[in-house]
């Protein structure tokens, strides 16, 4: 059985749905694909998504809807990504950059799941992503994961922090 830092094995990409998380095969090749297709209509993207993801993936009919607004609004997040590397500006002023910095282990997971809930439930645009590669997390002076780093700035690494200390970093940077 793989690890979660084993290079082989199969990414899974974790979907926040529900207040909980579950993980998918193959949402970041569906994202690419989609995104090729130029597709602007949210109706069409959610919908070509999920037709994709069903291929790897067993998702109930019942849960087709939540599923579709999961996949749309992470679809939305991962074109915003590209389109940067893409042209190669920054994230837009009032957006913040928000990154989760470990291999991917339960603590970071745990962090990062908190990290949404306080952006969702504060309303505030930020981009999130994961840094995974030891040497891009070394470069911070990140020692211990999971680490939280906002705009460049590192403010916590070695464990989970509460929401309360996520709120308070956020503030500190708007």
């Amino acid at each position: 059985m793989s690890g979660c830092c084993d290079p082989k094995a199969p990414r899974v990409y974790k979907l926040n749905l529900d207040g909980g998380q579950v993980g998918l095969l193959g949402v970041e090749q569906a994202f690419l694909e989609v995104l090729s297709l130029g597709r602007a209509d949210e109706d069409v993207l959610a919908e070509e998504l999920l037709r994709r993801l069903k291929k790897k993936n067993y998702i109930p009919d019942s849960a087709a809807g939540k599923y579709k607004a999961a996949l749309l609004r992470e679809y939305k997040e991962f074109a915003a990504r590209a389109q940067k590397e893409d042209n190669g500006k920054e994230v837009p002023k009032g957006k913040m950059e928000i990154k989760i910095l470990g291999p991917g282990c339960a603590k970071c997971h745990a962090l990062e799941k908190a990290v949404r809930e306080v952006v969702q439930e504060m309303g505030v645009a930020a981009e999130i992503a994961e840094v995974r590669d030891v040497n891009e997390i070394a470069r911070t002076g990140v020692l211990l994961t999971p680490g939280l780093m906002i705009n460049g700035k590192v403010k916590s690494a070695g464990k989970v922090i509460s929401k309360n200390e996520i709120k308070k970093y956020i503030e500190q940077e708007m």
